[in-house]
């Protein structure tokens, strides 16, 4: 009987994390870790030092109880209850280190913190000081983002509690208090506007995937009052902070694209905004905001059989998301999967190859490690399948193993047509059972998503029907059904392979 790996609920919180880390992460905590100030355990970083060596993989069979009580047996580690200490000590340290580097990285945050403790300490000529220097060099420096604005908020308050103790003339007093309160006002009402319309965002999404009733929502009842509208209005007549200004421009543009999704004046001018402003943003709301422009587009092309302007523009925008590194966030700079795949996808089918072949041994780096053996050979098998090599293509795919929904659908589907295409019949009943079972029992899939895949294997059958019995499926109406569905992926393809069917068997349809 195999023995067991050192296992348990602690264990695979820590290894998630670890997966996660970037080796430049793991170099930092490393250091972090073996610093007296945060950590005194000798055994500890014995442990956490041999745990490494696994890095990023962690999956490894010599991760056994008995590794570690070889490697650290002077500690006397026999004891389970041992390895759960050691563990959630680690965790707690890895907690430290994640705040500790989001502080670092936001300049506006570790501000705010700091004059915080500074003015809770009664420390007022401190405060005075370094409130001076903040408003001379950090605060032009600062990215707008709904966060940054919270602590703006803060730390105008704390300038206007230090600046009182300092002013004699009560009509001074008086004009100070009311312009830092009026950019404090500015400040909490820009950060509860674009939250709110995040939100509205958010809770219509929502409706939209699972038709849970949004309607008694802050949001919803904003879009309905027009109170969105007046909020930003009120917000442009008051204020003449230009850059401030241009921000809430942007959110405004959203919040119309956002009602009028299918408006291409109101996409240009979100699409404009942003571009011209994106330099101001911080590296997440950019990020926010530039996918909600991809998404735009995506939700646009589900509803077309084939659009090449659709596909070019989501180009254009991802080739300057992938210059600017626009994918960037303040925790972490590696590109997020679900980018990667529609950068992919897309390029596959505007046929771009070479540049497909530059992208994925260019960019495959920067995916999460753990995920990039995965990613790579889903990414070799969709461009092997595009160009027709549908050996390449089976080899590739069938080493992937995603967890994540789209990818796995990607997966079945391109098992699905590689079957059909090279006559695994057999394989390809089997597939489509077993996909019609996922889809079933998937509740993470929103109704229409399950409605164009089920379409999709219905037709693959139909397909497959015609292969093997051509006169008990009616081509004709099968092509003129695919034509007429509004639910239905991958239609180019199914239309040009009833036609290859057509010729096969000289059937006119």
């Amino acid at each position: 009987m195999a023995r067991k790996s050192v296992k348990s609920q602690y264990y695979n919180i820590l290894i998630q994390i670890l997966k996660k880390f970037s080796a430049t992460e793991i170099i930092q905590f490393t250091k972090f870790i073996n610093s007296p100030y945060y950590n005194r355990s000798r055994k500890l970083i014995l442990f956490f030092n041999n745990l490494i060596k696994f890095h990023p993989d962690y999956d490894s069979e010599k991760i056994r109880k008995e590794f570690f009580v070889k490697k650290l047996k002077h500690y006397h580690l026999e004891n389970n209850a041992t390895y759960r200490h050691l563990i959630s000590d680690v965790i707690r340290l890895v907690e430290k280190f994640l705040v500790a580097q989001r502080i670092k990285k936001d300049d506006c945050l570790w501000n705010d913190l700091l004059f915080e403790e500074i003015y809770e300490s009664d420390l007022q000529n401190i405060l005075g000081n370094r409130l001076k220097k903040f408003e001379k060099k950090s605060r032009d420096l600062i990215k707008i983002e709904s966060r940054s604005l919270l602590h703006l908020y803060n730390i105008e308050g704390y300038k206007l509690n230090y600046s009182l103790g300092n002013i004699s003339d009560n009509v001074r007093v008086t004009d100070y208090k009311l312009s830092i309160r009026k950019k404090r006002y500015g400040y909490l009402l820009l950060f509860y506007l674009i939250e709110m319309v995040k939100e509205l965002d958010e809770i219509q999404n929502m409706n939209l995937q699972s038709g849970i009733s949004v309607e008694k929502t802050i949001p919803y009842e904003f879009k309905n009052t027009n109170l969105f509208v007046k909020l930003f209005d009120t917000y442009l007549a008051l204020y003449n902070d230009e850059e401030l200004k241009q921000i809430v421009n942007v959110y405004y543009a959203l919040y119309n694209l956002i009602l009028n999704p299918n408006s291409s004046k109101l996409y240009k001018e979100f699409k404009t905004l942003l571009i011209r402003n994106s330099e101001r943003l911080s590296s997440d709301e950019r990020s926010y905001l530039f996918n909600k422009l991809t998404e735009s587009n995506l939700l646009k092309l589900r509803k077309k059989t084939s659009s090449t302007k659709l596909h070019k523009e989501l180009m254009g925008i991802y080739t300057l998301i992938l210059k600017k590194e626009y994918y960037n966030k303040l925790s972490g700079k590696f590109i997020p999967i679900e980018v990667y795949r529609n950068i992919l996808v897309i390029s596959t089918r505007l046929k771009m190859f070479k540049w497909v072949e530059k992208f994925i041994h260019d960019y495959n780096n920067k995916i999460v490690p753990v995920e990039r053996k995965n990613i790579f050979n889903y990414s070799m098998g969709l461009l092997s399948f595009e160009m027709e090599d549908y050996d390449k293509a089976f080899m590739h795919i069938s080493k992937v193993n995603l967890g994540r929904i789209s990818f796995k659908l990607d997966i079945k589907d391109i098992l699905l047509k590689l079957y059909y295409l090279l006559d695994h019949h057999e394989s390809e009943i089997s597939l489509i059972q077993a996909y019609r079972l996922y889809l079933k029992n998937n509740k993470s899939i929103s109704s229409e998503r399950k409605i164009m895949h089920e379409n999709f294997i219905n037709i693959m059958s139909q397909l497959l029907k015609f292969k093997i019995e051509p006169e008990k499926v009616n081509i004709e109406i099968l092509y003129n059904n695919i034509l007429k569905s509004t639910h239905l992926i991958h239609k180019s393809w199914l239309l040009h392979h009833i036609e290859i069917l057509n010729r096969n068997f000289k059937r006119v349809i």
